[in-house]
């Protein structure tokens, strides 16, 4: 029995480890960090942690000190409604979008302080920009970042900024305001471009994909910024980028399973 109800504690705050990063909001945690939220010592973090981490469910950092969320969290969080939903819509979506703009076409979605892809569409192009599917980026840089952003909660966005704007190009922005005024024009015209802010030489357009009154994805195209769009290519882009997240769209489409 005693085995029993010590197996159980380890179940428990494996799953409180998990759940720090939700209630924290926050993208990493050092082990230091996981044994004072968990009320346990350095060496039983660390097992918990390395467990985790051997299963997926954790990223350790190359430090052996710093855990992100794991990939096997997404396989998971794919199979959950409506998570799942999206990623059936968007997919077809995703290809009519990659076959009319010639461009990779990327979904993702918001877990916690970070955007993550969670679906892909490859171009045919022999350079092009691609991602792979799991892989977290941050908030405020590149085009899918700043939509999901834009349509987080409150607490999301201010988090954000009080743990700093990292600087990733030249083009990244790291001013508060000019990133809350940003914020601002994605939720009025619908749609974000960004050149370089977030990857040198990539250019990216993304749109929300939504769920009744809420934003649980974005889709976006994402090209060499060589290509050298026009003003007129880049709009029709946009325009088709946002045609491909409203086809996406869940609203009203749930009874279809």
């Amino acid at each position: 029995m005693s085995g029993g109800r010590y197996n159980l504690a380890s179940v428990e705050r494996a799953l409180r480890l998990l759940e720090l990063f939700e209630k924290k909001g926050v993208e990493s945690l050092r082990l230091s960090d996981i044994a004072d939220a968990l009320g346990v010592g350095a060496t039983v973090a660390f097992r918990l942690a390395n467990v985790l981490a051997t299963a997926g469910y954790l990223h350790r950092e190359s430090d052996s000190k710093t855990y992100r969320l794991g990939v096997r969290l997404f396989a998971l969080a794919s199979r959950v409604e409506p998570v799942g939903l999206v990623r059936q819509h968007a997919r077809q979506a995703m290809t009519n979008l990659v076959a009319a703009t010639g461009e990779t076409s990327l979904l993702s979605t918001r877990s916690g302080l970070d955007t993550v892809c969670i679906e892909r569409v490859e171009a045919s192009h022999f350079i092009k920009v691609t991602m792979e599917i799991g892989k977290h980026g941050p908030l405020h840089a590149g085009a899918s970042g700043k939509v999901l952003l834009a349509h987080a909660p409150e607490h999301i966005v201010g988090a954000v900024l009080s743990t700093g704007l990292k600087r990733y190009t030249q083009n990244t922005i790291v001013c508060a305001d000019a990133l809350r005024e940003r914020l601002g024009l994605i939720r009025a015209r619908g749609y974000d471009v960004s050149k370089e802010e977030l990857d040198p030489g990539v250019t990216a357009i993304a749109a929300p994909v939504h769920a009744a009154d809420k934003v649980l994805a974005c889709i976006a195209v994402v090209l060499p910024t060589s290509r050298c769009l026009s003003h007129n290519q880049l709009q029709e882009m946009v325009s088709l980028v946002k045609a491909a997240a409203q086809e996406a769209c869940l609203d009203g489409k749930q009874s279809m399973y």
